[in-house]
């Protein structure tokens, strides 16, 4: 099940672009079963999120509550233990027929560091699940450690501190693979996930 696998990798990122001060509560709505895709912007530019992260042994099951997450994750083979990689989340609302760009834009100089840390809106979400959490802190991006996930349960409903319209959004995540000497090594790699927002309480 790679789409859900995939808006699972996403949303944490999604989730860590707003400050969350005086908190809205928001369902999401997956919009269908191609809710994560090339970016339709100069698609032949970047590559597809599975030439960054190895997802064949994450495993996703729909339930009441909202995800079902187990199994585990890593970075593809052709990731270098000496890599850094930049991760750039930008949010669209979809308005009269275009997508406009919102101010809710976020830049990770060093995904990894970030993904860790737990100061970050998404640690509780998703890396505290991490049962091997130090190696992976230590060794990433190596693609030599996978993170070991236990089983737990992503909500679909999620805290925003920005009054948000409802409507239907989009996160476009640009991810760049840097080496030890700054050299962009390969395309960009680039994906976006849409869905709807529904406001339930403030």
């Amino acid at each position: 099940m790679i789409t859900n696998q995939v808006i699972l990798l996403s949303a944490f990122v999604l989730l860590n672009l707003i400050h969350h001060s005086v908190e809205t509560i928001y369902e999401i709505e997956i919009e269908d079963d191609n809710i994560f895709s090339a970016c339709v912007d100069n698609p032949q530019e970047f590559s597809s999120i599975h030439k960054l992260f190895n997802l064949s042994e994450l495993k996703t099951e729909v339930c009441e509550d909202g995800i079902n997450v187990s199994g585990n994750i890593s970075f593809v083979s052709d990731i270098q233990a000496t890599d850094r990689v930049e991760a750039l989340a930008s949010v669209f609302r979809f308005d009269r027929g275009n997508w406009i760009q919102t101010v809710l834009n976020i830049k990770y100089v060093d995904f990894c560091s970030s993904f860790m840390d737990k100061k970050q809106y998404f640690y509780d979400l998703w890396t505290k699940h991490i049962i091997n959490h130090e190696e992976v802190k230590t060794s990433c991006p190596s693609p030599r450690v996978k993170s070991i996930m236990e089983t737990f349960v992503f909500k679909s409903q999620i805290s925003f501190g920005v009054q948000l319209n409802p409507g239907r959004y989009k996160c476009r995540f640009l991810y760049t693979i840097v080496d030890k000497n700054n050299q962009i090594r390969g395309k960009k790699i680039c994906s976006e996930f849409r869905g709807y927002l529904n406001k339930l309480s403030t």
